[in-house]
This record gives C-alpha cells, structure tokens and sequence, in this order.
C-alpha cells in the first residue's frame, strides 16, 4: 500500500484525485489545499480516512506519507517538488519542467 498526499484541489487535482482514490494499492493519506473547505468536501466524498491541510510544509516530514502528487500553479512546481524530494517522498507533478534544465539536476 502506497500514502499518497494530493497537493492542490483547484482545477486538475480533483481528476487526479478520483482516478488515485479508484487504485487498490494506493491510500490517500493527507489532502492539501488553500481551501480547507474544498479539500474536506473531496475528504468526505473520496477519502474519509485522509487528513486536511492547507499547508504543504506540514506534510513534507510526516512519515506516513511516501508519496505525493502535485496539482498546483505552474509557479509553484519547483518549490514543492524540490521540498518533498528532499524530504524523501516520491514526487509526481504532471506537468512539464519550467526551469532551465540545469535546475532539474539540482
């Protein structure tokens, strides 16, 4: 079993959120938004089990989690990957690099 924590709930994460939540293998442990009220609504419907947070930091040493999946603005991609892959979390951003490539190497 996988802990997943879902990062932002805004326009593409509710999509990520649902097809993760239908996986027998993977657990949503901790949902993220600046909306509490929007992420425990998607708690209630998807992962009763799973905490709430508005703040991605909180989940960045929680060891229950071992991965997480980033639904943010563009922007925001660098600074919450770079956090949890040094925290030692898996880390899946669906969206391409932004950065120059030798940032990605870092």
């Amino acid at each position: 079993m996988v802990n997943v924590a879902m990062i932002g709930l805004g326009y593409w994460g509710p999509n990520l959120l649902r097809n993760l939540a239908s996986l027998e293998d993977v657990k949503i442990a901790a949902l993220c938004d600046l909306d509490l009220n929007r992420a425990d609504s998607f708690r209630q419907r998807l992962c009763p089990g799973a905490t709430v947070v508005s703040d991605p930091r909180l989940l960045a040493d929680d060891p229950h989690i071992d991965a997480v999946v980033i639904a943010t603005p563009i922007r925001t991609h660098y600074e919450l990957g770079s956090l949890f892959l040094t925290s030692g979390k898996h880390v899946f951003i669906e969206n391409r690099w932004r950065r120059p490539p030798a940032s990605a190497e870092r």
